[in-house]
């Protein structure tokens, strides 16, 4: 009987996926165990100091950390004077301790170790990020506050020369406002002079025409009046002889009446002369005598004037138009 082949053997994948998931969980055990062996708490190690020389001593690998983000810095506090503060005592010397040597890392430890510093590296460039961003801001308020400064600043400047440039212009308008007051005012004051010229030149030219009128007014009466005193001058002279006779005769008669009714005074020597002032009323009488002249005895003088009242009424004139109120009497004691 012949025999029928055999039928290819197929692999099962059930082995390897299992071979997979073991190892996946040897390798999340060691890394268990490796975690918690790192983060174990250290245990004191008291130790026995001998003369002998220590044994080296291997330094531990330093482990970094991962950087911590620092909180922004307080404000500095108010630094107040105070004491100084007292020395402390020296602190007795600790005994060197003893470090165990350590152990190689084990592959887990790599791995962590690793992981450790990529989170490390990520944290210090998020923190450099962070420092270059709070510099950044820090540069830009920075630079808002001197733009900020710079536009107070170019404000306070503007204020001040727009302040200055008014200031400017109200002065100029005050001294150009001076100035024109002051042009009007000599222009007024030159308006005034010039009007009182004018009004002082009429006046004098007027003044002037008035004197040169009176004059002409005066030099016509004055030969008006020339001509008529010289027409009442021949009319007088041609009566002037008569009235002087006609005055002489009465002047005459006068003393001749005074004459008669004086009393010479005794032991007279020579011929004294006495001039008296007589006033007499238009019918001859005598109102009052006045020395005028004394003859220089006074004796022949009172007997003048006493013959003087003795005559009153004293003779009147042949005409009323001769009559004179006051008459000068010359009168001699013995006619010549």
């Amino acid at each position: 009987m012949p025999s029928r082949p055999l039928a290819p053997v197929r692999p099962s994948r059930l082995l390897p996926a299992l071979l997979a998931v073991g190892v996946h969980l040897l390798l999340a055990a060691f890394l268990i165990i490796g975690v918690r062996w790192q983060i174990r708490s250290e245990q004191p190690v008291s130790v026995e100091l001998w003369n002998q020389a220590a044994a080296p001593q291997v330094a531990p690998m330093p482990v970094e950390s991962p950087p911590i983000e620092e909180a922004p810095a307080p404000p500095p506090p108010l630094v107040t004077e105070q004491a100084p503060p007292a020395r402390p005592e020296p602190l007795p010397a600790k005994p060197p301790s003893v470090v165990e040597p350590e152990r190689s890392p084990s592959p887990p430890d790599i791995a962590l170790e690793r992981e450790r510093r990529k989170r490390a590296e990520q944290e210090k460039r998020v923190q450099l990020e962070r420092e270059k961003k709070l510099r950044e801001e820090k540069a830009r308020e920075d630079k808002l506050k001197e733009d900020r400064a710079r536009e107070d600043k170019l404000r306070a400047q503007k204020a001040r020369d727009d302040k200055a440039r008014d200031d400017k212009a109200r002065d100029d308008k005050a001294r150009d406002d001076k100035v024109r007051e002051e042009k009007a005012r000599e222009q007024r004051q030159r308006e005034d002079r010039e009007r009182i010229d004018r009004q002082a030149q009429r006046e004098l030219q007027e003044a002037q025409r008035r004197k040169l009128d009176q004059q002409l007014a005066a030099e016509s009466a004055q030969v008006k009046a020339d001509i008529a005193r010289r027409e009442a001058a021949q009319r007088a002279s041609a009566a002037s002889a008569g009235d002087a006779r006609a005055r002489d005769g009465w002047i005459g008669r006068i003393s001749g009446k005074i004459r008669g009714n004086l009393t010479m005074p005794e032991n007279l020597v020579g011929n004294p002369q006495a001039v008296l002032d007589v006033v007499q009323l238009p019918t001859g009488e005598v109102i009052s005598v006045t020395l005028r002249r004394s003859s220089g005895i006074r004796a022949y003088d009172e007997a003048v004037e006493r013959a003087i009242y003795k005559s009153s009424p004293l003779p009147r004139p042949d005409r009323p138009e001769q009559f004179v109120r006051e008459l000068t009497i010359t009168h001699k004691a013995f006619e010549d």
